[in-house]
């Protein structure tokens, strides 16, 4: 038997050819390991996919859930901007639903993350004050 790389000394040594022969065990043994390691059965590698999903579809619920929230969040800013308005003011020909409801009715089409500010007008004689418009702004 010919080693290839060994000498016809080193090749013909016992104690040599004993420590190659436990190298290249040694290596069988690693690469049997890493293959093991490395390379997933196809059921593993189908439950990773399928646990991928599920986690990719709990993502979006939770986006879902934060959009929602943030409209929310918008929508209870300008109400209770409008109330404020609405209490430092106090139109005497306005309620303070419908100063909440002519805000809501303006924010209806508009952007989530927007906020508002309340504006309020005054006739010439200051007789009576209305709550006139909503600005909504970035």
């Amino acid at each position: 038997m010919w080693c290839v790389g060994l000498s016809l000394e080193r090749a013909t040594d016992v104690t040599t050819l004993s420590s190659e022969s436990e190298k290249v065990e040694r290596q069988l043994h690693e690469l049997t390991v890493a293959s093991r390691t490395r390379y997933a059965p196809r059921q593993r590698r189908d439950e990773l996919r399928c646990e991928l999903a599920s986690c990719a579809a709990r993502r979006d619920d939770a986006q879902a859930d934060v959009d929602r929230l943030r409209r929310q969040e918008a929508t209870l800013r300008c109400v209770v901007e409008a109330a404020k308005t609405y209490v430092s003011v106090q139109p005497p020909r306005q309620t303070v639903g419908d100063v909440v409801l002519d805000t809501l009715a303006s924010m209806s089409s508009l952007s989530p993350t927007l906020s508002c500010r309340v504006y309020v007008t005054c006739n010439c004689s200051g007789l009576s004050t209305h709550i006139s418009a909503v600005e909504f702004f970035s």
